[in-house]
């Protein structure tokens, strides 16, 4: 009797089992198909690549897309666009009225957008949606980056010092001239290494300008505002603003350029030229380029182009007054929804899953794990998603580190931080909207003969006079006049 009870009891329990795990998976198949057939609201989000368009951007999306439709029930959509194209492509999707809900922003991008009223202000609603946003960045980098007041835009976690006047330079040809890369300490022996490679190197081009112009990574002097229309000199450590172009040192670091220019260690054919810097690089037709400096910056080089890379830094270590406000991640007018947008900016700021799909794609497809917790390349698909903006994406301080770097890199870059040269405009915004026309006007003008000056096409003895005679004549001393106007009240009000 009691084997016949005891049976009936297995047999009862096991039927109920049965019955639960039947429900459970019925309820989660239901669950599932939901989620796979319902519709869910989707956001524009742009970003630019500094290198080409990933191959698998569209997988790596649906990934980002499987976290976002269970965390906040909305799907994202990336565009991207190569970084010469991004400021005209965001400004025709505002002005055309195309959804694009978060943009980041580029220091220029965010002053020009902001004056046209294209961007939310976000004050009350990072408050009620973007509370990891605040814990994230901090209140003092949010505080910095306010224009007016309000907040347009809010930083990105990084490194915010900057290793001035740096050049990469290609490891197999150091090693093959057996240059002494931790000698090189002034631009005389910089020189020096140019004239081995030109001599011994004849097809290559010597140096070409990582962003735009040779200058462009070369400033002593404090871009106040996010733009050379008046700068603090000696890495912000003056406080009287200063016209640039009328400066010696300007025409010091022309005549510099228009020296290696007609020495032949630069591209004579600037103009004719469509191939990009990657391409340069992939197809072994340069030796170096200009770029910033920071704790592991060979690493990213290298993982960006595949080519082992040495680095060198002849310039100081600073913090200027964009640095802070130079990546703004941003909330447009054209949004579909600003509090859901906000909710996703938060996300992005506080999900290390797609912090790490953003920045190196998917693990096991584009990366791997070594065996001490470095990523590296996974072989064969790895370069089918490489774009060489990890520095601009929302947090970068919960990635993982890429193989060849410390372990302690997000440590290495707050004490590279701590050690650095800080200007006396951090903080400082320049609002355009007073002189608006003559800025556009100056920027057009500075644009046109920047390329020419800065790359040593011209000599600078005559077009620097001509630049300087047209920016006059289109109001560059007002809008000088107009930021030290802002900067001293500026001054006046955080007691500097």
């Amino acid at each position: 009797m009691r084997k016949t009870f005891s049976k009936s009891v297995m047999m009862l329990l096991v039927i109920i089992i049965i019955y639960i795990i039947h429900t459970i998976y019925f309820e989660k198949k239901q669950v599932d198909e939901k989620r796979v057939n319902k519709d869910y609201m989707k956001f524009v989000i742009a970003f630019p690549t500094m290198t080409n368009i990933p191959e698998d951007l569209l997988l790596v999306q649906e990934e980002i897309n499987k976290i976002t439709r269970s965390q906040i029930e909305v799907e994202v959509e990336l565009k991207v666009f190569k970084f010469e194209e991004y400021k005209q492509a965001v400004q025709t999707m505002l002005v055309d009225h195309k959804q694009l809900d978060l943009m980041l922003a580029l220091n220029h991008i965010h002053t020009e957008v902001n004056i046209k009223d294209q961007l939310v202000v976000l004050n009350d609603i990072i408050k009620q949606n973007g509370k990891g946003i605040i814990d994230a960045v901090g209140k003092d980098a949010i505080e910095a980056c306010k224009l007016n007041g309000n907040i347009y835009g809010v930083p990105n976690v990084r490194g915010y010092a900057t290793g001035y006047d740096g050049y990469v330079l290609r490891k197999d040809l150091v090693d093959k001239y057996k240059i002494d890369v931790k000698s090189i300490k002034t631009i005389k022996d910089l020189e020096a290494v140019f004239e081995i490679i030109k001599n011994n190197e004849p097809d290559l081009i010597v140096l070409v300008p990582g962003t735009r112009t040779l200058l462009y990574h070369h400033g002593e002097y404090d871009k106040l505002g996010g733009n050379v229309f008046g700068v603090l000199p000696n890495y912000g450590q003056d406080d009287q603003i200063v016209d640039l172009f009328a400066t010696q040192k300007y025409m010091e670091n022309l005549e510099l350029v228009r020296r290696w220019y007609l020495k032949g260690y630069l591209q004579p054919d600037i103009f004719m030229d469509n191939l990009t810097l990657e391409q340069k690089i992939s197809e072994n037709k340069i030796f170096a380029y200009t770029q910033f400096g920071k704790p592991g910056i060979e690493q990213q080089e290298q993982s960006y182009y595949d080519v082992e890379m040495e680095f060198i830094q002849i310039g100081e270590t600073a913090i200027g007054s964009e640095a802070i406000s130079k990546c703004l991640w941003t909330i447009t007018r054209n949004t579909i929804s600003q509090e859901k947008s906000m909710q996703l900016l938060n996300l992005l700021y506080t999900n290390a899953d797609i912090m790490n799909l953003l920045c190196y794609g998917m693990e096991g497809r584009h990366y791997i794990f070594s065996e001490d917790g470095h990523i590296k390349s996974a072989d064969n698909l790895g370069q089918k998603y490489t774009m060489g903006n990890s520095w601009s994406m929302p947090n970068q301080f919960i990635t993982h580190i890429w193989e060849g770097n410390s372990l302690t890199l997000w440590d290495d870059l707050h004490a590279f931080q701590e050690g650095a040269i800080k200007s006396k405009g951090i903080g400082f915004r320049f609002d355009i909207s007073p002189v608006y026309k003559e800025y556009i006007a100056v920027e057009k003008i500075y644009t046109q003969y920047s390329i020419i000056l800065e790359n040593g096409l011209v000599d600078p003895k005559i077009y620097l006079p001509k630049m300087r005679e047209e920016l006059d004549a289109a109001g560059l001393k007002r809008v000088i006049i107009e930021k030290q106007h802002q900067f001293e009240k500026w001054k006046l009000k955080n007691k500097q």
